[in-house]
């Protein structure tokens, strides 16, 4: 969901073994600035995601398999997709909703108040703050979780004006409710506390289309 740290993450010779790395935020804020010229571009991108992932995670680690997972979702997406012809109906280029600017002003103080709204739900409580496996008596969390992420670091973020565009700041909010679906099973408190906190952001985000970033379940 977000660039490799080799730092945080604990593997400090990954850029010497991949030396183009690519992810799904970087790929969604490219649509996002309509940066690819033709589906074929989005999708070596995507291949390329996946190509780093089997270079530097041998078979049948945890990621590796993340990673076949993810391949058989997109290729069956995309053979589905692609059975009509994309060039018969381009989008006008004035139905393209551009990013969003977080430097005025007004734009900052909305995402600040957005952050305040979802850490007051009742929904909130998992996601108020870093996970502590060690509190929390899960010491696996940062096997599965690698990009972890909670408000009060966006609220941090935001405080240090750490994102330039709409489309970064609302990446982190879709990273908190993605970090919970990839640990927390469904049926499971957390799991339902999360679904909860991405319809509430949905909404609260729906002004001016900044919800166009969210997946929505």
């Amino acid at each position: 969901m977000a660039p490799v740290d080799p730092i945080k993450q604990g593997v400090p010779t990954y850029f010497d073994v991949v030396t183009r790395p690519m992810d799904l935020g970087t790929i969604r804020k490219n649509l996002d600035r309509n940066l690819y010229q033709s589906p074929d571009a989005f999708r070596d991108d995507v291949s390329l995601v996946l190509t780093n992932c089997f270079l530097f995670n041998p078979p049948g680690t945890y990621v590796h398999d993340q990673g076949q997972a993810l391949q058989r979702a997109f290729e069956s997406t995309w053979k589905h997709q692609s059975s009509a012809d994309v060039t018969q109906s381009p989008v006008p280029v004035d139905a393209i909703l551009p990013d969003v600017s977080l430097a005025p002003p007004a734009a900052l103080e909305r995402a600040r108040a957005v952050v305040n709204k979802l850490k007051r739900d009742d929904c909130a409580w998992p996601f108020l703050r870093p996970v502590d496996p060690v509190a929390l008596g899960i010491p696996s969390y940062f096997d599965i979780v690698k990009n972890p992420m909670d408000l009060s670091t966006i609220q941090k973020k935001l405080s240090k004006k750490a994102y330039a565009y709409v489309a970064d700041y609302v990446a982190d909010i879709q990273l908190i409710v993605d970090d919970c679906f990839l640990f927390n099973l469904p049926d499971t408190p957390v799991h339902g506390c999360g679904k909860s906190l991405l319809a509430l952001a949905a909404t609260l985000l729906e002004e001016g289309g900044w919800n166009r970033w969210l997946e929505l379940q």
